[in-house]
């Protein structure tokens, strides 16, 4: 019991260290560091690890959730950098008058490892949906988009809050994965 106190501490204190900064935002420009939308990356501080020591644990980590990580791995400079192309079936679901057009996406992270920390970085974000229309970041008119390109208000809420919330989901999940005490079972 001690244990599992222990590990829900940690978990809420990283919850909330995450919540305090380390997420996306989707802009008319794109995808965003929230607090600083200058920067198109995430930061994510793993204490008392070697840029090595995080390298393994990303490879680890990819093995644990991806079926085929060797496809995903499009990539790599060993303890460097990992490049991933990723495809999500089903991935939003877009206004459209009456009805949701749903949408599947494509998209490319860099993974680039320094010591006490690693650089998540989304290189693009392609979403199309079966009949091929593109869902792109601004646009005007018939076309799907998120923001009017005029003057960049916001048309589609919904569908920004869902790529936020997906992809803040896969970062909190990755920290959450490098920040983990490590425990050596004997079996």
């Amino acid at each position: 019991i001690k244990k599992m106190k222990k590990t829900g501490i940690l978990l809420l204190m990283l919850s909330f260290n995450f919540a305090q900064g380390q997420k996306i935002e989707v802009t008319p420009n794109g995808i965003d560091d929230k607090l600083n939308n200058e920067k198109n990356y995430i930061g994510i501080k793993a204490e008392n690890k070697t840029s090595i020591k995080l390298y393994t644990e990303t490879i680890k980590y990819l093995v644990k959730k991806y079926k085929n990580p060797e496809k995903v791995i499009k990539s790599k400079i060993e303890n460097e950098t990992i490049i991933l192309d990723t495809y999500k079936s089903h991935f939003i679901k877009v206004k459209n008058g009456f009805a949701k057009v749903l949408f599947d996406a494509k998209y490319r992270i860099e993974l680039s490892f320094k010591d006490n920390k690693v650089k998540y970085e989304i290189l693009s974000l392609t979403m199309q949906n079966k009949a091929n229309y593109s869902l792109s970041f601004t646009g005007k008119g018939m076309s799907f988009y998120i923001f009017k390109s005029k003057d960049n208000s916001l048309k589609q809420k919904q569908a920004k809050e869902d790529i936020e919330s997906y992809f803040n989901n896969i970062i909190l999940d990755y920290k959450t994965f490098l920040n983990e005490k490590e425990t050596k079972e004997d079996w």
